[in-house]
């Protein structure tokens, strides 16, 4: 698994692993009724090894960048619905991580039947 700078100080640094950030993905993505995520609550394991989720910590900046792949029912607004995605796990992990240079893409890779 992937380890993430937090931050660095006094010669000292904090990682969090990436099944750290998915847990508050996962929980986030529960928060919402209409979608699906490794089709269905198989947990976060399965949520990184079926590529639903890709963390990276862009150089340049330090910038947080996570992918997140869903599917939503179809007929729902999907700009609409990201956007409250985004917003909340932003949300999350300025709360839980104290992280606000942060990109979520959310890709959405299908409908739900």
């Amino acid at each position: 698994m992937k380890e993430i700078l937090l931050q660095t100080e006094n010669n000292s640094a904090i990682y969090i692993s990436e099944v750290v950030i998915a847990n508050i993905i996962a929980e986030t993505l529960n928060g919402f009724d209409t979608i699906s995520y490794v089709g269905g609550k198989k947990g976060v394991n399965q949520f990184l090894k079926r590529n639903k989720i890709n963390v990276e910590q862009l150089d340049e900046d330090k910038q947080l960048k996570v992918d997140i792949k869903i599917q939503v029912p179809f007929g729902i607004n999907i700009p609409e619905m990201t956007k409250g995605i985004q917003k909340k796990i932003i949300e999350n992990f300025i709360l839980f991580l104290d992280v606000s240079n942060i990109r979520i893409d959310v890709i959405v890779d299908g409908f739900i039947q």
